[in-house]
């Protein structure tokens, strides 16, 4: 049934818990495990191109170490695992690595925010929900794990 499963992480933290949630599937299903990270290229458009660099470099760094710490919990877990890191828009690349790499499942965390909050921040997995075709686990991060 599952034969691929994406993981996609932006390296804030707090993603043990949709990271159990994935590794659980893909054990059941013996999946792949696919793990994205996109460096947002739209953040920091208003700042000068030297602190763009800056911001760029440490959003990768971080994402790298996201990454392998997922790949290395899916390892553990003896599951095959592929790693990416792209620039881009956070929800469009997800789901076109979703598309471009026949993925069956994509299990992502949400910080469920509502009102205010959601209005101005918007949702990455909500507009990942929107654009895919393919089955999204959105797991709701509680604020225990949102805190790291």
């Amino acid at each position: 049934m599952y034969d691929a499963i994406l993981v996609p992480t932006d390296g804030s933290g707090g993603e043990q818990q949709f990271v159990e949630e994935a590794i659980s599937l893909a054990e059941l299903t013996d999946a792949t495990v696919h793990v994205l990270h996109v460096v947002d290229s739209g953040l920091g458009d208003s700042l000068s191109e030297s602190t763009q660099s800056m911001v760029h470099d440490d959003l990768k760094t971080t994402g790298e170490t996201a990454v392998s710490s997922i790949e290395g919990t899916a390892e553990r877990a003896g599951l095959e695992t592929r790693t990416a890191i792209v620039n881009g828009d956070p929800a469009e690349e997800i789901v076109n690595y979703a598309e471009e790499n026949d993925i069956d499942a994509i299990v992502m965390g949400t910080h469920a925010n509502t009102g205010v909050s959601h209005l101005l921040l918007g949702s990455v997995t909500e507009r990942v929900i929107r654009l895919t075709t393919v089955p999204v686990l959105a797991v709701n991060l509680t604020e225990h794990h949102k805190q790291g």
